[in-house]
């Protein structure tokens, strides 16, 4: 789609959006694997915000590169570069950052980011959009600023953001698993993973004492708040289940990291500056995955910590399925001391 610079023919084949300038050389080497290394990448940073774009004869044809700071303040411009037939491609890397659009009624709303990846989008209806994230959508509210994908709107089961959002929230993570399916099934959808291709594997023994300790103690709590739920006869079983999977997934990747860093540090065992020169040299570094998080589970900045650290997304997620899903009385004695043994565990 870039090399054929739009199916006019332009020349103009990109506007690539990402979160950092230092990915610039990212895109550069992108284009280059692919066999466009032909294609100049022009960074809009080297231009002023009152240069007219589509005037500069060197920007022409090729990608214009900025991050979503600039994207912000130059959208006009970069409009009036692409013109108004423009049909080559936005790409948006790291497209999560614009996840924060909300729709109430006819009204929509959200972070700036937000506003100008949709705003851009909007005024090139002719443009092929290309959104790549590593970040999963976890809320369909958070696929809104990608209206592209063609999820409501004539020709679909929602006539509207609004009733896509609502309609997929009553129907939970199974029906944003059918939603997944269906943009594969479509070829909307592409998700791939790194390869283990000569990769060899060891199973290390990581868990220390103390980590062991508050494993055992919040074996207990959580079996206790099971059978407070289950005696109560409140409450979603399903939601217990669900959450008390969450919680013992957070625990176990925690009792892992400390051995993570260990290793880590084994295998480079040189300093910051030689190991980025070693890595360039031999083309390898220390890649560590971090899966689920807990990030979704911190919904405020009342889950902050009182000395000031960041919450225990472990605890944030208990809490609020005591608060607000469990069905148990908050103001009951056995309630109230559940929640107090909860504050006292010093959970990941």
């Amino acid at each position: 789609m870039v090399s054929t610079g739009g199916r006019s023919g332009n020349g103009k084949g990109k506007t690539d959006c990402s979160t950092s300038p230092d990915l610039l050389q990212d895109a550069k080497r992108d284009l280059r694997d692919i066999g466009a290394g032909h294609i100049p990448v022009h960074d809009l940073k080297d231009y002023t915000a009152s240069q007219r774009l589509s005037e500069i004869e060197a920007l022409e044809s090729g990608v214009i590169f900025c991050t979503y700071t600039l994207l912000l303040k130059r959208l006009e411009q970069l409009t009036d570069w692409c013109g108004p037939d423009f049909d080559g491609v936005l790409a948006f890397d790291e497209c999560h950052k614009a996840k924060s659009v909300k729709v109430n009624g006819e009204k929509t709303t959200g972070t700036a980011t937000a506003h100008a990846v949709t705003e851009i989008q909007n005024l090139h209806p002719g443009a092929r959009v290309l959104y790549v994230s590593a970040t999963g959508a976890s809320d369909p509210q958070q696929l809104l600023y990608a209206t592209r994908l063609g999820l409501w709107g004539e020709g679909t089961s929602f006539p509207d953001a609004a009733s896509f959002e609502r309609q997929m929230n009553e129907g939970g993570a199974g029906a944003m698993e059918v939603l997944a399916m269906e943009l594969k099934r479509t070829g909307k959808y592409l998700s791939r993973t790194l390869s283990f291709k000569d990769a060899t594997f060891k199973v290390e023994k990581s868990l220390e004492p103390d980590f062991a300790a508050l494993y055992d103690k919040a074996a207990v709590f959580m079996g206790d708040l099971v059978r407070l739920v289950c005696r109560a006869g409140s409450g979603s079983k399903a939601n217990l289940w669900a959450m008390s999977q969450r919680f013992w997934l957070q625990m176990l990747m925690a009792a892992k990291v400390k051995a993570t860093v260990c290793i880590a540090k084994q295998a480079l065992q040189v300093s910051r500056a030689d190991a980025v020169a070693l890595a360039r040299q031999e083309g390898k570094c220390v890649v560590i995955g971090l899966q689920a998080t807990g990030e979704a589970a911190q919904a405020g900045p009342d889950d902050a910590d009182h000395d000031g650290w960041c919450a225990s997304s472990a605890k944030v997620m208990v809490r609020n399925y005591i608060t607000k899903h469990s069905g148990l009385d908050l103001r009951a004695p056995k309630t109230q001391c559940l929640l107090d043994r909860l504050n006292q565990l010093e959970l990941p």
